[in-house]
């Protein structure tokens, strides 16, 4: 995760092969990332500050109350979509 005084993911997006759309960067948009590999390659996706809270305390050992406590301080947070969508892409797994 990075949190950025750029948009990171837009750069990313415009300067990709084949891109074939919109070329204009806001560059007075700050923004926090989430990069991370899957099978096709590296994906750089935008997060909401929420989302990227509640990532953060739980990259930082928070439990799970906690980080969705965090999240919760920053905005709008929704849980039920947010656990499901991060273990099913891999970056959330079961701690032993």
């Amino acid at each position: 995760m990075l949190d950025s005084a750029w948009p990171l993911a837009r750069i990313w997006e415009v300067n990709q092969p084949g891109y074939d759309g919109d070329f204009r960067v806001d560059f007075d948009q700050p923004q926090a990332v989430l990069i991370h590999r899957r099978p096709g390659g590296t994906v750089v996706e935008a997060i909401d500050p929420a989302t990227h809270r509640f990532l953060q305390a739980l990259a930082h050992g928070e439990n799970l109350a906690t980080a969705v406590a965090t999240a919760s301080g920053a905005g709008s947070f929704d849980l039920q979509a947010s656990l499901p969508r991060h273990i099913a892409n891999g970056l959330l797994r079961q701690a032993f």
